[in-house]
């Protein structure tokens, strides 16, 4: 008998401290539950929390940086306002939890654009990776705001937009909303949303020059730009699959960029450079030798 209680005690210690590892984000323990790659797109399950309850309305949606109205279509390599909301008008949470992924709407196993923390209600929040897609999730139980009955959940990051050609892509989120003792009473849901390609991408005026060398490259890729707009460019470099595979912020100085690219750890083959800011664009083809 005390054998067994010393065994009900350890699996009930066990249980505790996975439900409460939770709190941290699910990525944190290699969970994706958006259901993006097939994943479950949902917080119930053993140890974890309930099935997912319609009277959280969950939203998915990609807006400008300086804006709260979603938009139909990106523009590929710009940098974007990735936001995940939830609200309700019957449930008493006041907490919650939140992941996201964006994937290709062809493959939802293939990462589509890069996914940041930052900005305005990202406190606590990071992005992780679980099977090879980023996962942005809630690093500690994140406030709601409202009171009694009526909740609205918002958390935002950032979204890079994947290169050119990518096409539809598809955001996957589950939000939960949680009471804070314990996986009992909490109210999970989930959401997906669909946003296509620009067909019309502005590129860079005629009187900009580019360059990338040594190309084909080795080891770095120094890259240049004359003849631009002075603020904050991106620069994202994305494989023939249209991963991105690396990122950079950069401001230009005096109509003038540079820019060096540790390239030594990339797979020999062809590559994309992709410069842009909130209205401007610019490709260009690299090798790595």
């Amino acid at each position: 008998m005390k054998k067994k209680s010393l065994l009900l005690s350890i699996s009930a210690v066990f249980a505790a401290i996975l439900a409460s590892s939770y709190d941290n984000g699910p990525a944190l323990n290699g969970l994706n539950r958006t259901g993006s790659n097939n994943t479950s797109a949902s917080c119930d399950g053993s140890g974890c929390h309930a099935a997912n309850n319609t009277a959280l309305n969950v939203t998915v949606v990609i807006t400008d940086t300086g804006s709260t109205t979603p938009i139909t279509s990106y523009v590929p390599g710009k940098k974007y306002r990735l936001r995940v909301a939830g609200a309700t008008t019957t449930l008493s949470q006041s907490k919650f939890g939140f992941q996201v992924s964006t994937v290709k709407a062809s493959s939802t196993s293939t990462q589509a654009g890069t996914i940041a923390a930052g900005g305005t209600s990202t406190a606590n929040t990071a992005v992780r990776t679980v099977g090879g897609l980023q996962i942005g999730e809630h690093t500690m139980p994140l406030s709601g705001t409202g009171t009694g009955t009526t909740w609205a959940y918002t958390a935002n990051l950032y979204w890079t937009a994947p290169a050119a050609g990518t096409g539809q892509v598809k955001l996957y989120t589950t939000i939960n909303a949680v009471n804070g003792s314990g996986v009992g009473g909490d109210a999970p849901n989930a959401a997906s949303s669909l946003i296509g390609e620009s067909t019309s991408v502005p590129t860079i005026g005629s009187t900009a020059s580019f360059s990338a060398y040594p190309n084909p490259a080795t080891s770095f890729i120094t890259i240049n730009a004359d003849g631009i707009s002075s603020g904050n460019w991106n620069v994202a470099v994305y494989d023939l699959r249209g991963k991105v595979i690396a990122t950079q912020s950069v401001t230009s100085s005096n109509s003038n960029l540079n820019t060096n690219i540790d390239c030594s750890k990339w797979a020999a083959g062809m590559y994309y450079v992709q410069i842009g800011n909130e209205t401007e664009t610019k490709v260009m083809p690299i090798v790595k030798r």
